[in-house]
């Protein structure tokens, strides 16, 4: 294993830290900075992971799920196999003006299926409908999806 001192993104380049101070689960990226953010580098993980074969991926970037796996496209298609998790949060994408269709439209590009990730890790295949209604019904307005080989 090797840990990385840069954020994942889609590519190389440097973004803003923003800290949440209540809640050190919720730090997040973004492409334009506020003034207490920190700049940290930022790379696409397809470049760090080279001709690596996977076989899961998981992604938890506080709204910044689709950037990172449009960093790992060639990655994702060198695993057909492997299944990759996502969180999809409604709020998130709302707030960084980010079309919810035009994420799960990039994530259905990638050839796999789309299910919604339940309890006992049981995955539900869902339409692009079933997985807003699913999303804009939960609590924090957020689910966990799988791209799933088909």
């Amino acid at each position: 294993m090797r840990v990385l001192p840069c954020a994942a993104w889609n590519t190389r380049t440097t973004l803003a830290l923003r800290r949440n101070p209540v809640n050190a689960g919720d730090h997040q990226v973004h492409p334009a900075a506020a003034t207490s953010d920190v700049l940290v580098p930022a790379i696409a993980l397809d470049d760090a992971l080279a001709a690596t074969l996977i076989d899961a991926i998981k992604v938890d970037t506080q709204g910044a799920d689709h950037w990172v796996i449009s960093g790992l496209e060639r990655t994702l298609r060198r695993s057909p196999h492997a299944p990759a998790l996502v969180e999809f949060w409604l709020d998130s994408m709302v707030e960084r003006n980010i079309s919810a269709d035009d994420v799960l439209t990039q994530y259905r590009a990638l050839d796999r299926d789309i299910g919604l990730l339940g309890e006992g890790g049981a995955v539900a295949i869902a339409s692009n409908q079933e997985i807003l209604a699913a999303a804009q019904s939960a609590q924090d307005h957020w689910v966990n999806l799988v791209l799933a080989a088909r």
